[in-house]
């Protein structure tokens, strides 16, 4: 696995929507990464079996008005996502589909979540978001060859659209860099991180991975300078220290 650094392009928020009556629900913004999903026993619910999804609901794509909302429970054994009929929110399907996805991830079922981002990119094929998100994952999975395919689509429809300088370089560009890196396809990689730090020249991230293309490469001045580079940007010190002992391990393969 190429990286072990939180690295906010790869980050996966919860998409949270729902308007909740009647009883109190946790408020999934705020769930820590181990809880769960279940809904109250009291609730009617069609549970899915641990190996397989939910089933996804057929609106015929429509935007759904008698929606799911879970309960989160801590407690529940089987870490199985059930939906609760008592509460009712608005979604279109697209965001619908994205918002499991983020629920999947919850309880860590990667697979589950790959398939929500599948049907949402389904749903609605020319939205950026569906393509960036779903790359994000597979980057997650070392599934680096897919995350470049569907960074290559993000790309193209925020061209199309006229958003790519606002969307792409600290996203699916500079992701994209990092997939090919971990290909060991370094040429590709420097390319987007170059253009990542002409759209974002202070984004440190590009830097520390472009340093990494350089020393594999074997390019040792280039590497120190992004790696300085990195170091002097990186102003929460989530870079500084990794930075440092390829520093030092460029020292001593000098020596």
């Amino acid at each position: 696995m190429y990286h072990c650094i939180c690295h906010p392009i790869f980050f996966l928020p919860l998409m949270a929507g729902c308007s909740v009556s009647r009883q109190k629900t946790v408020n999934p913004d705020t769930l820590s990464p181990g809880m769960t999903v279940n809904s109250p026993k009291t609730d009617e619910a069609a549970s899915p079996t641990k190996s397989s999804p939910p089933p996804f609901p057929s609106f015929n794509n429509q935007a759904p008005t008698n929606n799911i909302q879970p309960h989160f429970n801590k407690t529940n054994p089987n870490n199985e996502i059930r939906v609760s009929k008592n509460y009712k929110a608005r979604f279109n399907l697209f965001g619908y589909y994205k918002w499991l996805a983020s629920l999947s991830l919850i309880i860590d079922k990667k697979e589950m979540a790959v398939e929500y981002y599948t049907k949402a990119i389904e749903v609605d094929p020319d939205n950026y978001e569906g393509y960036d998100y779903r790359s994000k994952l597979y980057y997650k999975m070392g599934e680096h060859e897919k995350g470049i395919v569907d960074c290559n689509k993000g790309i193209s429809i925020a061209r199309k659209r006229g958003v790519f300088e606002k969307l792409c370089p600290n996203r699916t560009l500079s992701r994209r860099g990092a997939h090919y890196l971990n290909l060991k396809k370094y040429d590709e990689a420097i390319k987007d991180f170059n253009f990542t730090i002409k759209y974002r020249p202070n984004f440190a991230f590009a830097y520390y991975d472009r340093g990494r293309c350089y020393l594999r490469k074997g390019d040792y001045e280039s590497a120190r300078k992004d790696f300085l580079k990195s170091i002097k940007l990186d102003k929460n010190n989530i870079l500084t220290e990794s930075c440092r002992d390829h520093l030092k391990e460029m020292e001593e393969m000098r020596k």
